[in-house]
């Protein structure tokens, strides 16, 4: 995903117009926000933003400051070598999360609060949660509407430990 595509989906998922958006963008530079139009052209990848309103995208969007400095400058450089510098980056440090993948990260932060108690309490049984997860994802609604009954009933054990 480059630097454009990156901004915009964030974007949508965050159910911001590029107004609203530009509207929060605040640097020493740019204390009143930027113009709508910027953030378009940034979209269209038309525009790559200085180091701080990619900053400060990075802030408003709930994104990895890193990983969209490092989109940004990829984007900026008209080196073929610099441009595969920064693509090893991104992959090397696996910072390159798209919209969507943070959205559900997001969502299901809950679940992996329990998936990761679970995991401290079942050390050595990994097996036995990916059985676990399989099986829930098999589910037809009647039948999640019942599991979910049985584990607010059985809640207490997933809370973490005083």
């Amino acid at each position: 995903m480059n630097f454009a595509e990156l901004i915009r989906a964030a974007r949508i998922d965050k159910k911001l117009s590029q107004k609203a958006l530009a509207d929060q963008v605040s640097t020493s530079a740019k204390p009143k926000g930027i113009w709508a139009t910027y953030i378009g052209q940034i979209e269209k990848g038309q525009k790559v933003p200085s180091d701080d309103v990619c900053i400060e995208l990075a802030r408003i969007l709930g994104l990895e400051r890193d990983a969209v400095l490092l989109a940004a400058s990829r984007d900026r450089s008209d080196n073929e070598e610099a441009r595969a510098l920064f693509d090893r980056l991104l992959n090397e440090r696996r910072l390159e999360l798209d919209a969507r993948e943070i959205r559900l990260l997001r969502e299901c932060e809950p679940w992996m609060h329990s998936l990761a108690q679970i995991r401290r309490k079942y050390k050595g049984r990994e097996d036995d949660i990916t059985t676990l997860l399989s099986d829930l994802a098999s589910l037809d609604k009647k039948q999640w509407e019942a599991a979910k009954i049985i584990f607010a009933r059985f809640k207490e054990p997933f809370e973490e430990e005083g």
